[in-house]
């Protein structure tokens, strides 16, 4: 198992799973948006990474570990699906592995453990998005 950390470049998908053009996917989700040196060493292990350094890691089992910045657990592998999702801008620290080479999609990425840095809230309509044009 590797480590690495990044921020999430979107809300993550840990309490359910992914819906990709309304088929669910059976996979827990994270996209992450990681360094320049960490993207150029996936990479070289031919994982395919999108623009802006973001790349997605998966897990098709919801027995993956999470804990806190102090290494408390939060999830272990037998308890259910966490309770909230965490939201854009969290930083998280993450245990993975590397897939099977496809030809079109590159090598995937699996998570089994993720470590909570500074948690972000997930949008919802308590905490909307902002607007496109509001000021930043």
């Amino acid at each position: 198992m590797a480590i690495l950390e990044g921020t999430l470049a979107y809300d993550s998908k840990l309490t359910t799973t992914d819906v990709w053009q309304g088929q669910d996917t059976g996979k827990y989700i994270m996209n992450l948006v990681l360094s320049d040196d960490v993207a150029e060493a996936l990479t070289a292990l031919g994982v395919n990474i999108k623009e802006g350094n973001i790349r997605k890691f998966s897990s098709g089992f919801a027995n993956f570990i999470m804990k806190d910045s102090d290494g408390a657990i939060i999830k272990d592998a037998d308890d259910p699906l966490p309770d909230t999702e965490l939201g854009k801008g969290s930083v998280v620290r993450v245990s993975y592995a590397l897939g099977k080479p496809n030809g079109v999609y590159g090598v995937p990425l699996y998570f089994n453990g993720v470590r909570v840095i500074s948690a972000q809230p997930p949008y919802d309509a308590d905490n909307p998005r902002p607007a496109i044009d509001a000021d930043l």
